[in-house]
């Protein structure tokens, strides 16, 4: 809209800022039906200039609001505790289970080191 306004002040025949404002608010989607209805309440004509304004910050709150209702809120989930330091026991460069019992040896002196432990 802003182009076509230029280019009629170009040659000679630029439109009045009532114009271009009824014109740009008669072609506006329903988004925007909230701002038009604010603009046309208004006792005092808007300029062409600050009714762009209007609009383009309009505009951007609605993609604010989009993305608020498509993306999730980032949360974060905290857990605490208390006395529950297990110690890994490596066999094989694996850890075994806490509560798992050595494994049997065929080498009985290990076996009773480990049992007497």
């Amino acid at each position: 809209m802003r182009s076509i306004s230029d280019e009629l002040s170009i040659i000679g025949e630029p439109p009045s800022d009532i114009d271009l404002v009824v014109h740009v608010l008669n072609g506006l989607g329903p988004s925007f039906k909230e701002i038009a209805a604010a603009i046309r309440a208004r006792d005092n004509l808007i300029s062409f200039e600050d009714l762009h304004d209007k609009l383009i910050e309009y505009e951007n709150y609605l993609n604010r609001e989009e993305m608020r209702a498509v993306s999730p809120p980032i949360t974060a989930h905290a857990t605490h505790r208390t006395g529950q330091y297990h110690t890994k026991q490596y066999h094989n460069n694996r850890p075994s289970p806490p509560n798992r019992a050595p494994k049997k040896t065929h080498r009985p002196w290990i076996q009773r080191l480990l049992s007497a432990m």
